[in-house]
């Protein structure tokens, strides 16, 4: 008997697998977000509050994916991935700028 190997994409197909995932994007962003606020407010320099938008903009993007995943079904679905896509290039522009 062979066992199957695991599967790191196979996960992600399912329902549960998606959530935690954006959930956990959401956490790690959410951390980002929080250093760099703190280091904005304590130094105030540009650069900080740079990487302050762009973390808001990820934060934001990942929090409109979460959505769209749960309302995959619906007819809003194709509107609200377009919005992320936009989210999605917006926050890489602010991060490499």
């Amino acid at each position: 008997m062979v066992a199957e190997p695991f599967a790191l994409g196979s996960l992600f197909q399912s329902p549960l697998g998606r959530l935690m995932y954006y959930l956990l994007m959401l956490v790690c962003l959410e951390a980002g977000w929080g250093m760099c606020y703190n280091e904005w407010r304590a130094r105030g320099k540009q650069e900080y509050f740079s990487l302050l938008a762009a973390f808001s903009a990820l934060l934001i993007a990942r929090g409109v994916a979460l959505v769209t995943d749960l309302l995959a079904g619906g007819p809003l679905a194709g509107l609200l991935g377009a919005s992320q896509m936009l989210l999605d290039m917006a926050a890489l522009v602010l991060l490499c700028w």
